[in-house]
C-alpha cells in the first residue's frame, strides 16, 4: 500500500470540487491500489468519485455523465494514455476548462513537460514524490488558482 495524507487529499479536492453536495472527482489510472485509497478518501468525506481504469474508459464516462469538479489522470495506462487523454478533453468545449492533476511515475521529457504544463494544473511525480504529499502539492497549487487562472485555462483574449 503507499502512504496518503488523507487530510492533505481531501482539503485539496475540495478547493478544487468544493463543498457541494454535487462535486465529483473522476479518479483516472490503471492502479486499484491507488482508485481505491483516493476513492475511500474523498468518498468518506462526503465527495462523490467516479473511476475509469484508463484514458478511453474515461472518455467513456465523460460522453455519458456531466463534467466533474476535477480529474486525478495517470499517465501511463493501456489502451489510451493520459496524453491522448489530455488532448481529446481539451478540444471538447464541455471539458476544456476542467481541472486535472497528473500523477505519475514516468519520467518526463521536455517536450512531455512542455506539453503537460499547457493541459493540466500539476503534474506529481509518483516516484520522485510519494502518493502521501499529493495533498500538499494541491494546495499550493489551489491557492494559486485562486489569485490567477493559469495559462492553460485562460481564454485566448483576455477583456483588459
Amino acid at each position: 500500500t503507499k502512504p496518503i495524507d488523507r487530510s492533505r487529499l481531501l482539503s485539496l479536492v475540495q478547493r478544487f470540487a468544493g463543498h457541494e453536495a454535487q462535486a465529483r472527482v473522476l479518479i483516472v489510472d490503471d492502479d486499484p491500489d491507488v482508485r481505491d485509497v483516493v476513492r475511500s478518501t474523498l468518498e468518506n468525506s462526503g465527495l462523490k468519485t467516479f473511476q475509469a481504469v484508463n484514458g478511453r474508459a474515461a472518455i467513456d464516462w465523460l460522453q455519458n455523465h456531466p463534467a466533474p469538479s476535477l480529474i486525478l489522470l495517470d499517465l501511463m495506462m493501456p489502451e489510451m494514455d493520459g496524453f491522448e487523454f489530455l488532448n481529446r478533453i481539451r478540444e471538447d468545449d464541455k471539458l476544456v476548462d476542467v481541472p486535472v492533476v497528473v500523477l505519475s511515475a514516468k519520467e518526463l521529457t521536455t517536450e512531455e513537460r512542455a506539453f503537460l504544463a499547457e493541459r493540466t494544473l500539476l503534474v506529481l511525480s509518483k516516484g520522485a514524490q510519494p502518493i502521501a504529499s499529493l495533498g500538499s502539492a494541491l494546495s499550493a497549487i489551489a491557492k494559486q488558482r485562486v489569485q490567477h487562472t493559469p495559462a492553460a485555462e485562460q481564454p485566448t483574449a483576455v477583456p483588459g
